[in-house]
């Protein structure tokens, strides 16, 4: 359902039609890219400094990391790229052109640590949360699919990322988009929860009752 009064043609053939007062960028201009240092998953501890592997973005996170869930040793961490709050965190590495240039927004104000194989963009111009959204959609995700290059190992790079278009609001909009994004997919994601809850309990009830009646019968009243 359209929410605005007046629209205008993008230009760009997967985003159609945007409200007229929007802009369509190139992500280069948002802010400065780098990558992240080395680190392997043998170096990962218990205890230490946050750390963002390429391999979790696709695993452990979905559009953004309040908590991370990997820790480093100190010496291991000056190898490594260190992130602050906002930046947004591509794979450069995959095993799917389709996937390939995932992203994730870091949202905590502890400073974290990025491991290779990680593109970073440091931004402050527009809602990184936003941003993360927008670029996640299927629309990007086939952009970045177009410069994925390998086989076994997809590959993408900064050079192509900071190439890609997507449409811009202005912040307040960024803003109010991001988090109504945030709570209905946080909705979505309870139901999805709960019905693999359901799902389970199905799932044991059948077994429960297969396991009943070739061990201990079924009663002859039972429907056929």
């Amino acid at each position: 359902m359209n929410k605005y009064d007046k629209y205008k043609e993008s230009g760009i053939e997967w985003i159609g039609e945007i409200p007229e007062h929007w802009e369509v960028k190139r992500v280069a201009s948002f802010g400065k890219f780098s990558k992240g240092g080395g680190v392997s998953k043998s170096e990962l501890t218990v205890d230490g400094l946050p750390v963002i592997l390429y391999g979790d973005i696709y695993t452990k996170y979905d559009t953004s990391v309040k908590n991370v869930q990997n820790k480093i040793p100190v010496e291991i961490a000056e190898k490594a790229r260190q992130i602050e709050k906002n930046a947004i965190l591509f794979t450069g590495s995959g095993e799917t052109i389709e996937d390939i240039g995932k992203c994730v927004v870091y949202l905590n104000d502890e400073k974290a640590y990025a491991g290779g194989d990680v593109i970073i963009l440091e931004q402050q111009k527009n809602n990184s949360l936003f941003l993360s959204y927008v670029l996640n959609t299927p629309g990007v995700k086939y952009e970045k699919a177009k410069y994925g290059k390998g086989e076994i190992v997809v590959h993408i790079y900064s050079s192509q990322l900071r190439e890609i278009k997507i449409p811009i609001p202005p912040p307040s909009e960024q803003t109010a988009i991001a988090t109504y994004l945030d709570r209905k997919t946080a909705e979505i994601d309870q139901l999805i929860d709960a019905k693999k809850r359901l799902i389970e309990l199905y799932h044991e009830e059948k077994t429960a009752i297969i396991n009943q009646a070739v061990t201990k019968g079924i009663n002859p009243n039972a429907k056929m």
